[in-house]
C-alpha cells in the first residue's frame, strides 16, 4: 500500500456531473526508495503501541520475477508443451494430475486444447442437428413419422462401424474424424432411401 498505492474510496466535487475521482492511499513519492526505508514502517502491536517493522521482520534482497503474468485478472504461469499423444489424451492427463492443487490453484487450457474442448461441443451439437434434420426429411419423404425411425435404427450400428474402424487403424477422435461421422449419418439415411424407395 505504501509503495504501490490502493484505491479506498471515490471522491466526485459535484454531484451528478459523472465525474468521479479516485482516493488513492500511498507514501510519499520518494520515501521509499530502498530496503532500508522499510524500517519506516510502524506497526500496531496487541496493547496498540506503535513498532518499527525492523524490530519484529528482517529484510532480505532477493531476486524476483520482471514480470508478473495475469490471466482473467489473477496472478499465473502459462506453460506450453507439445505433446507426442492424442491431444485429447494430454487434456486428460492434464486434468487428472490438476487434481491434487492446493486450495486457489487452477488449471486453465488455452490455445489448442481450448480449442479442441470448443470443438467438441460444436459437433455434438452438429450431430444432434442432424439427426433432427434428417428426421423431418425422411418424415417428409416416406409421408410417415414411423419409418423414420426404422430408417435410422441404423445410425448407432454406423456409428458404431466407424468408431472401430478408426481404432482399428490407429486413427484418434480428432475434428477430421468426427466430421466424417456427422457425413456418415446421411449416407447411411441415402443408402437406405435408395432401397427403400425404388422409384
Amino acid at each position: 500500500m505504501l509503495t504501490g498505492g490502493v484505491d479506498i474510496a471515490k471522491y466526485n466535487d459535484e454531484v451528478g456531473d459523472g465525474q468521479r475521482y479516485d482516493i488513492r492511499v500511498k507514501g510519499r513519492e520518494g520515501e521509499f526508495t530502498q530496503p532500508t526505508d522499510l524500517a519506516k514502517i510502524y506497526l500496531r502491536n496487541k496493547e496498540g503501541k506503535l513498532v518499527r517493522l525492523d524490530s519484529v521482520a528482517s529484510f532480505k534482497e532477493t531476486l524476483g520475477p520482471a514480470v508478473i503474468g495475469r490471466f482473467d485478472l489473477q496472478y499465473s504461469a502459462t506453460y506450453f508443451a507439445t505433446p507426442t499423444i492424442p491431444l485429447g489424451e494430454a487434456v486428460t492427463k492434464v486434468r487428472a494430475a490438476a487434481v491434487d492443487l492446493p486450495p486457489g490453484y487452477q488449471v486453465k487450457l488455452i490455445g489448442q486444447a481450448e480449442e479442441f474442448a470448443k470443438t467438441t461441443k460444436y459437433m455434438t451439437f452438429a450431430f444432434v442437428l442432424a439427426m433432427a434434420l434428417l428426421y423431418m426429411v425422411l418424415a417428409s419423404q416416406f409421408d410417415s413419422f414411423l419409418q423414420p425411425l426404422i430408417v435410422m435404427l441404423a445410425q448407432p450400428l454406423a456409428i458404431i462401424g466407424g468408431v472401430a474402424a478408426l481404432w482399428a487403424t490407429g486413427q484418434t477422435l480428432n475434428i477430421y474424424s468426427m466430421i466424417g461421422l456427422v457425413l456418415l449419418i446421411g449416407l447411411v439415411a441415402k443408402k437406405f432411401d435408395f432401397a427403400g424407395r425404388p422409384d
